[in-house]
């Protein structure tokens, strides 16, 4: 249905528009000026409307932006609560993963293929070979993710404010590894998140716990103030600031 939309031309005259739902011009209705400028105002009205259109595309895009990010971070949790459930021990320390030998810890490894099996890639930037963009790198490492100052394509750092949500990675750096950079793992909801973890006495597995949500006075890692929370953000890229090589590993007891 039509909606009609006034506008006021350079001269201080009523003008007035048919427009329709996209914005395109049904008709006009241009009062005469004294000096007869019905070129001028006509000008006035197909701004208007070329500025509303624009104006619902971006909303548009927008909408879709935040309908995928959803969806996206659905999926994500979905298998990853999924190989929980399976009970998979495909990034066990002691199993063969890809370019991962045995001996390896792997929970970026599990990161990175939940997120790739979700549609989303992340590159392989770690390692020697991924620091100079050949073949055969490593996923980010924990302390990749744990950096702020590290760029991962379409993952943004959440702000101090920001709340954790179901679908984000949470990382920590932890300098006293001497096999890995830290731990890395997916916030599943309700302050919980699955990662391929260290557990003592039971050994390595996927498991679901509160890493990245623990209290500043928790004896080990996990504490909230200590973690980085990144949010999947379709768009989102810096380039990345090439350091040093990091270890592709990562371990820990979550």
């Amino acid at each position: 249905m039509n909606n009609p939309i006034r506008f006021i031309d350079p001269d201080g005259m009523d003008v007035a528009a048919l427009v329709d739902n996209n914005g395109a011009i049904d008709g006009a209705l241009v009062t005469n000026g004294p000096d007869g400028n019905d070129a001028t105002a006509l000008g006035w009205i197909l701004k208007g409307a070329d500025e509303q259109r624009h104006n619902k595309d971006d909303d548009s895009k927008a909408d879709n932006n935040d309908q995928q990010q959803k969806s996206k971070a659905q999926q994500i949790v979905d298998k990853a609560e999924n190989a929980l459930k399976n009970n998979t021990h495909d990034w066990d320390y002691i199993r063969v993963k890809d370019n991962y030998p045995a001996g390896m810890d792997k929970c970026n490894k599990f990161v990175y293929d939940i997120l790739k099996s979700a549609g989303i890639d992340i590159g392989t930037p770690g390692g020697l070979r991924g620091m100079f963009g050949l073949p055969g790198g490593y996923p980010p490492s924990a302390g990749m993710w744990a950096d702020p100052n590290f760029d991962i394509p379409n993952w943004r750092v959440l702000g101090p404010d920001e709340q954790p949500q179901a679908g984000d990675v949470v990382a920590e750096q932890i300098s006293y590894y001497l096999h890995a950079s830290g731990h890395v793992g997916i916030v599943a909801g309700n302050g919980q998140t699955v990662s391929q973890a260290d557990i003592p006495g039971v050994g390595e597995m996927l498991a679901k716990n509160d890493f990245g949500f623990r209290a500043d006075n928790y004896k080990g890692i996990g504490q909230r103030s200590k973690c980085v929370f990144r949010r999947y953000a379709p768009g989102y890229y810096k380039p990345v600031h090439i350091t040093s090589p990091q270890d592709p590993g990562v371990g820990g007891v979550p």
